[in-house]
């Protein structure tokens, strides 16, 4: 059965010093029982020699590697035209700022 050492001082509700604790039973019992279980599972039988279900293993991350990278690749061109487009509005934004900083400056000064 395993008790763990991490026991608390104080009660996190109220603050007050632990007088005494018990052990919850059932639960400890209910993991004991997974740990033991998680113990005895065997892998499945392979179906493919080893060298083979690690290349297929090897296979199947490259292929996902290989779609993310593409999606990657899309997502950065979108974002790359984002940019220009944005750059070009903010660029004619600061024409048209300058455009009426003038005009305001001529207004001042007549």
């Amino acid at each position: 059965m395993h008790v763990g050492n991490q026991r608390k001082n104080l009660c996190p509700y109220c603050r007050q010093k632990i007088a005494s604790s018990a052990v919850n039973l059932s639960l400890q019992t209910l993991i004991d029982n997974f740990v033991s279980l998680q113990d005895k599972r065997q892998p499945p039988p392979p179906q493919l020699p080893k060298n083979e279900q690690e290349k297929a293993h090897f296979l199947n991350k490259l292929s996902a590697a290989e779609t993310r990278s593409e999606i990657l690749q899309k997502e950065l061109a979108a974002a790359t035209e984002r940019r220009k487009l944005l750059e070009s509005e903010m660029c004619n934004i600061d024409k048209l700022y300058k455009r009426l900083k003038h005009r305001q400056a001529e207004r001042g000064r007549g």
